[in-house]
């Protein structure tokens, strides 16, 4: 953060108080690094970096053509004219999109789905796409069974509407899927921007925005069709028209709060209530000057923004659970993952998952069981403090490959001694609203069994507008070195956020895992020549859990695709023969090995079911082995 020509007027001395209030905090910074950083320093060459860095700063400032130069040159960064202000956090968005989308291509990373929740996601796209919420029970309905996919009621996602209202256009348009997180991640950096150029100076909103970017846990979602790229452009846009209100008064800028509120409530509904519950004490503050009549208006106004949504979620869970009060979400969890929750019950050691794939079961034994072991063998206080470490710092080294290492919200754990202090600059109310947001999202995900990386995106800005503040704080606490600790500051976030890029660091590649087994199933459904066809998966156990091949993302309903994935059920696919000979006698089989990697044709529909009918035994339809 640069100095601004409001710093270059003749300063007043901090007082002696302050001073000591300023160093206390920094001390206490040092301690909340050692505890949730766990004193990690970065790589070398971060360091390296950052130490190079206050070095030029330092030699700025003492050289006067320099230090007069770089003034000229922050005063016009740092106080955009309005207009200036909006074209730059275009060119930034356009900028940050063609960079993400560039720097995933240079690490080789997949722009295919890999986890169970991008499948679902695209399933339930593809439905919206088609006019549809959910989709009724299908007679195979064990076939197409799969992770976070309801099959036994209904044919719906476990999630609610919000992600899917995102990508349902690109659906729509036939697009690669990855471009809606991709514009959706570049907005959000423009919207980083815009936020923190409102709530400190232009020159911190470059750096917020490069902060961002220069998280791996950010990248990482940018092309994955996730629910986090959706609810971070949500939160930004949110927190951003609450700012605009505030200053003016209007009533379009409660309407889009509301909006984006009731938006991600159907999107991430735990980070939603995140920011909704500072963001709503934020307007009962400023209303309380108010007329009754305007507390009426926008408080009015902002409900009926959110009402449709929490109305769509309601017709929603009619839909496919059959009560309005239960979420889709709870109740996939009350019959295949009850540990999937807030709560610290003790285990049941009787409860199996209602379904007979093995790698629904095998996902419950070594995924969700050894998660919630671990959550209700913590205190409460040991939870908040790894759920913490986590968000600020990443997950710990030994639980990651040296060629991927990701930190938390910030590009290195070094950076969180500044928070503290920045806790003193958070008093204007604007501020507090933002940063209100991140002690209520470790809270809340202290009492919930996983915790992944990209968990931490939507909550990055609260982390970011933190630091921000802390370099505010530090900068104005003495005003006569005020350029000196601005110019070294900034510089060595700088540093510490380029050097977090993968173009400089060899260290960084943003995938989280590679699937081997995904790809070499998609290669060879490609290759299918008779179509449409049906590919019956054998399950390999040995495979890595988080893999799972039968998702039908061709289309809304399975029946639909060219190319149906079902499970292979032994006995039981004699079922799936005549339910499809039936209805595309012609249609092909082929059988998929997932440990040979091998795909085998089998015959038409009509040949199989012929041949199932006439070795049936006369007792009935032969029962699952």
């Amino acid at each position: 953060m640069t100095t601004t020509a409001k710093t270059l007027a003749p300063p007043r001395r901090a007082s002696s108080g302050r001073q000591f209030l300023v160093l206390l905090m920094l001390m206490a910074g040092v301690q909340l690094w050692i505890v949730l950083g766990r004193t990690q320093l970065g790589e070398r060459r971060q360091i390296v970096a950052a130490i190079m860095a206050a070095a030029l700063a330092v030699a700025a400032w003492w050289v006067r053509p320099w230090r007069d130069a770089i003034v000229r040159i922050a005063e016009r960064v740092a106080n955009p004219a309005p207009r200036g202000r909006l074209l730059t956090a275009a060119v930034i968005t356009i900028v940050s999109i063609a960079y993400l989308y560039f720097t995933a291509r240079h690490q080789h990373r997949d722009f295919s789905p890999m986890l169970h929740d991008e499948y679902c996601y695209l399933i339930q796209s593809k439905m919206l796409a088609s006019g549809h919420l959910w989709l009724p029970k299908h007679e195979l309905s064990d076939f197409f069974e799969t992770f976070h996919l309801i099959t036994d009621r209904a044919y719906a996602s476990k999630y609610g509407p919000g992600t899917a209202m995102f990508y349902a256009p690109a659906a729509l348009l036939h697009l690669p899927m990855w471009v809606m997180p991709l514009v959706l991640s570049g907005l959000a950096v423009g919207l980083m921007y815009l936020l923190a150029s409102e709530l400190f100076d232009g020159s911190a909103g470059l750096l917020a925005a490069l902060l961002l970017l220069s998280l791996g846990i950010f990248r990482r979602t940018s092309i994955m069709i996730m629910s986090q790229a959706p609810m971070l452009a949500l939160a930004l846009l949110a927190i951003l028209a609450f700012v605009y209100w505030r200053r003016q008064r209007r009533a379009g800028w409660m309407i889009l709060t509301g909006v984006c509120v009731g938006w991600g409530a159907i999107t991430r509904p735990v980070d939603a209530l995140c920011i909704a519950i500072p963001l709503a004490l934020g307007v009962l503050f400023e209303l309380r000057q108010s007329c009754n009549r305007g507390r009426v208006k926008f408080i009015g106004l902002g409900l009926i923004a959110v009402s449709p949504f929490l109305l769509l979620q309601l017709i929603y869970n009619k839909g496919v659970t059959g009560d309005f009060k239960k979420l889709p979400w709870n109740y996939y969890a009350q019959r295949y993952d009850p540990y999937d929750t807030m709560s610290r019950g003790p285990m049941d050691p009787s409860f199996r998952p209602m379904s007979d794939l093995p790698q629904v079961q095998r996902f419950f034994d070594e995924f969700t069981v050894p998660a919630y072991r671990d959550k209700i063998g913590r205190s409460r206080l040991d939870g908040l403090v790894d759920r913490a470490s986590r968000t600020l710092a990443g997950p710990p080294l030994e639980e990651q490959e040296k060629a991927r290492l990701i930190y938390g919200a910030l590009p290195s754990p070094l950076l969180i001694a500044l928070l503290p202090l920045g806790l003193l600059g958070l008093c204007a109310r604007r501020r507090w609203v933002v940063w209100l947001a991140l002690p209520l999202f470790m809270l809340v995900y202290a009492s919930y069994t996983f915790f992944l990386s990209h968990y931490a995106v939507a909550i990055a800005p609260a982390v970011i507008l933190n630091l921000l503040a802390g370099v505010e704080v530090a900068r104005r606490t003495w005003p006569g070195l005020s350029q000196l600790i601005g110019w070294m500051l900034t510089a060595v976030i700088g540093a510490l956020a380029l050097t977090a890029l993968p173009e400089v660091n060899a260290a960084r590649r943003d995938q989280w895992f590679d699937a081997p087994l995904l790809r070499g199933v998609d290669k060879a459904l490609a290759g299918i020549e008779h179509r449409p066809a049906i590919v019956l998966f054998k399950y390999d156990p040995e495979r890595m859990i988080h893999e799972e091949p039968v998702f039908n993302t061709e289309a809304a309903w399975p029946d639909d695709a060219a190319v149906i994935r079902a499970h292979d059920l032994g006995d039981e696919n004699a079922r799936l023969f005549a339910y499809y000979a039936k209805r595309s006698p012609g249609r092909t089989v082929y059988r998929y090995d997932e440990r040979e990697e091998t795909l085998m044709y089998l015959g038409t529909v009509g040949e199989l079911a012929g041949a199932a009918a006439t070795t049936r035994p006369a007792s009935g339809p032969a029962k699952r082995g």
